[in-house]
This record gives C-alpha cells, sequence and structure tokens, in this order.
C-alpha cells in the first residue's frame, strides 16, 4: 500500500510507524512534509497507476502528460 504512494510523491515519504494486534500506523517523513510534495497527492495519477503495467496505464488514462507522469 505505501510502494504506490511513496512512487506518487517520488520517494519514500510514508513509512511504517508501527503496528498493533489491529492498527497499523503510517508516518509522513518529515522532509516530504512540505507544499511542493504534498500538492503531487491531488495533482499527479492515482497512486494504484504506478504499478500497473504500462497496457493498463494507457487504456484507463488518456491523457499523454498525465503518462508522462507515471513514468517519473
Amino acid at each position: 500500500m505505501l510502494q504506490p504512494l511513496n512512487a506518487k510523491l517520488g520517494g519514500a515519504c510514508f513509512v511504517l510507524g508501527g503496528t498493533t494486534e489491529n492498527q497499523v500506523t503510517i508516518v509522513l517523513d518529515k522532509p516530504c512534509a512540505n507544499a511542493a510534495t504534498l500538492s503531487r497527492l491531488e495533482t499527479n495519477p492515482p497512486a494504484g497507476l504506478y504499478g500497473a503495467p504500462p497496457s493498463r496505464q494507457k487504456f484507463v488514462v488518456r491523457n499523454p502528460e498525465t503518462l508522462r507522469k507515471l513514468t517519473i
């Protein structure tokens, strides 16, 4: 779950903070807690598409600019 989100942000911004029997904590790394990095959550394609095969990406995304963002 964290890998696609980190791909969307361009680095290892989200890390596992800890776990209990029924709870998982996710921590945002301090260097990533800036407006420029966090704006990628809203402007970049959905996180699930980063790990998708290119054929699926092209089937779902029609905008060439959005497809380009998936290769970053």
